[in-house]
Formats: structure tokens, C-alpha cells, sequence
């Protein structure tokens, strides 16, 4: 798969996320909800993850990115947040 057919399947997953808000009558945790992705089950965090490291790998020197300045915040590692202190 190529990196922007990479991008297209996260864009598609990350609309199925927001989808699945609208429909609901309740505010949903899109952190925690799920949605098809990779074939598996992916939620909010992961796709999260996935759209940090594409931005980053794009960009990698930009200090004034705010999706630098949040993988310097918490370092992302195997699908778990741990807040660097």
C-alpha cells in the first residue's frame, strides 16, 4: 500500500469515527469507540497514533507543529500513551 492510498484508508476510518457520532443520540467517547481499520478493530487513540506518525514522518523538523509538540508530550509507544514528566 502506498503512503497515499495509506492516507485515504485513515481518512476513511476517521470519517467512519465521526459517522458513528452523528448517528447517535449521545456524546460518545470517540477516544474510546471503534472502527474497522487495518483489519481489526481500531479506536480513537490508534487512529490518533497512526495520523501523528504520518504527520511527523512528513514533516519531521517542524517546531511550530502542533502534532510535534504532542508526540513531545507524550511519548507514544505500542499503542499506549505515557506522559513524559
Amino acid at each position: 500500500m502506498t503512503i497515499e492510498e495509506r492516507k485515504t484508508y485513515l481518512l476513511k476510518a476517521c470519517f467512519n469515527l465521526l459517522h458513528k457520532q452523528l448517528k447517535s443520540p449521545y456524546t460518545l467517547n470517540l477516544l474510546a469507540e471503534t472502527v474497522n481499520y487495518d483489519e481489526t478493530e481500531c479506536d480513537g487513540e490508534c487512529l490518533m497514533e497512526d495520523i501523528a506518525s504520518i504527520l511527523y514522518e512528513e514533516n519531521p523538523n517542524n517546531e511550530n507543529d502542533v502534532v510535534l509538540d504532542a508526540i513531545q508530550t507524550h511519548y507514544i509507544y505500542f499503542g499506549k500513551t505515557y506522559e513524559i514528566v
